[in-house]
């Protein structure tokens, strides 16, 4: 079964029915394919919410938004790969933000997952294969 982690950029996109991502998305739900985030997504969705002009409604869309996906943990898997991840990086003097490092964790650890962004700071950790369902403007 192939998943798809939806990376705060393209959650956002998704949640708002913006760049066909939403359209992308129920195609490969049609296909047999899991839609989901992480955990560390859905903190970043929050604290954007919470620093947003409106952060009571802002806050409520997101936990609308979140009922359509699945939400994978952050397991104790997850943070011992995270460790790795973090420390591969450091060691090659590259830095990505924790989040990122996080989710790329979960995902490494669902197996056959692939992290759809915008971003190409998951280029830099091995085994992560992204996509990114914006679609083209006409």
């Amino acid at each position: 079964m192939k998943r798809y982690l939806l990376d705060t950029n393209i959650l956002t996109d998704f949640l708002n029915r913006r760049y066909g991502v939403e359209v992308v998305a129920e195609r490969e739900k049609l296909a047999g394919c899991y839609i989901g985030t992480s955990i560390s997504v859905v903190g970043e969705m929050y604290f954007g919410a919470s620093r947003s002009d409106n952060p009571t409604h802002n806050r409520m869309l997101v936990r609308r938004g979140i009922e359509r996906v699945t939400c994978w943990p952050f397991t104790l898997e997850a943070a011992e790969v995270f460790g790795n991840i973090s420390a591969m990086l450091k060691s090659k003097g590259l830095l990505i933000q924790q989040v990122d490092m996080q989710t790329a964790a979960i995902a490494l650890t669902l197996g056959n997952c692939t992290i759809v962004t915008t971003d190409s700071d998951f280029a830099r950790i091995p085994g992560i294969v992204t996509e990114n369902w914006r679609l083209p403007s006409s």
